[in-house]
């Protein structure tokens, strides 16, 4: 067979075209201007209430800092050791597990780790009078501290009846409830397929779960190095020994998240693999860290409000008037040279900080306080 058609990124002469699809695709537009601010000095980029700070790493890639939501710190530090695995005996059979680092700050920066989870139970109702009887099978919820470090090396529940958060505990909610942020899995939740290979002996051991939550260090930056590959019996950065047998309760904790894919090799892999095999991700959404939904505190809502029969509605759009479907130019794009952040957490330059963030860079620099001290 020498046809090798199927290998070209060129489109094939054979195919007859696509009804429509001499058309441009849809694109997201803003008909109303951007709703998100960009300071390029500062590398910072706020939206809604929203803001962080930008770097960029050669080893680690674009980098998160300082991640504010209405001045509270969320998240100081989100980075991914730009570095994957592929592990298995055949290259075209192989996983890829992508490692991020999240060091969130929950209220602060003493928290502990919760798993919820839920349990079966059989109860009895004796106000039931079913023809079975008045026992009944019923799911109860667990709250649970991991208050071990070791422990701490974990894998998502099976059926995901159950799930991690960072809390506070120290700091409740209106509730009585500790607020924090829950650890959920997108899509392609995995981890590494390959146990005992030696090419992966101890050079990639965070691979193995699907998060684990440590005590944070600044001898601990990253779960890897560049130069792991190359020495899997005595890599630089042996993620292992990251965890001790410390106490994590009340503590500056981080998470440490895998996504990515199983790649189990099919014919529509060429010429490009397929987008949506590619695709993985996790989620960070707030688990009682509010006393309610802050989303109603957005003006971009409508209200439509009851009305006697025959009469219209009354609607009320906040004052947040309508706009045209005409939008207005998109801007060309600017490829901006962003700041580098080293390994060892080297300082950026002391700037102001915008109100935005309601404060300074915390531990990136001290600057808490810049705008009241001069």
């Amino acid at each position: 067979m020498n046809d090798t058609a199927w290998a070209t990124r060129h489109r094939p002469n054979t195919s007859a075209a696509r009804d429509l699809d001499h058309l441009p695709g849809p694109r997201q537009v803003s008909f109303a201007g951007l709703r998100f601010r960009v300071d390029a000095d500062l590398q910072y980029v706020s939206w809604m209430g929203w803001g962080m700070y930008l770097g960029f790493d050669r080893d680690m890639g674009l980098s998160l800092w300082d991640l504010r939501f209405l001045g509270g710190r969320i998240i100081y530090e989100v980075c991914s050791v730009r570095s994957t695995i592929s592990a298995l005996t055949v290259g075209s059979l192989h996983d890829h597990v992508i490692n991020f680092k999240v060091d969130l700050d929950v209220a602060g920066t003493d928290n502990s780790l919760l798993y919820t989870h839920t349990v079966q139970e059989e109860v009895i109702h004796p106000w039931l009078d079913d023809d079975w009887g008045q026992t009944v099978i019923q799911q109860r919820i667990v709250h649970e501290y991991i208050q071990d470090e070791n422990k701490a090396l974990l894998k998502f529940p099976e059926n995901h009846r159950g799930g991690y958060a960072i809390v506070n505990q120290a700091e409740p909610n209106r509730w009585g409830v500790p607020r924090g942020y829950a650890i959920r899995p997108g899509y392609s939740p995995i981890y590494n397929t390959v146990v005992g290979s030696k090419r992966l002996l101890h050079n990639a051991n965070w691979a193995r779960y699907n998060l684990a939550i440590s005590r944070r260090k600044d001898t601990e930056p990253s779960s890897s190095s560049t130069w792991n590959l190359n020495l899997p019996g005595a890599p630089t950065v042996d993620f292992h020994k990251f965890f001790n047998g410390e106490n994590i309760t009340q503590q500056d904790l981080v998470a440490w998240i895998n996504v990515g894919m199983h790649h189990l090799p099919q014919a529509e892999d060429v010429p490009n693999t397929r987008a949506n095999i590619a695709t993985s991700s996790f989620f960070l959404t707030p688990l009682n860290y509010f006393d309610s939904d802050v989303s109603i505190d957005s003006t971009n809502a409508i209200l439509i409000n009851a009305s006697t029969e025959g009469a219209p509605s009354n609607i009320d759009e906040y004052g947040v008037a309508a706009v045209q479907c005409m939008p207005e130019m998109v801007p060309p794009y600017h490829n901006i040279k962003l700041k580098a952040f080293a390994l060892d957490y080297g300082e950026p330059a002391p700037v102001p900080v915008p109100a935005a963030t309601g404060g300074g860079l915390g531990r990136l620099g001290e600057l808490r306080d810049v705008q009241d001290d001069g």
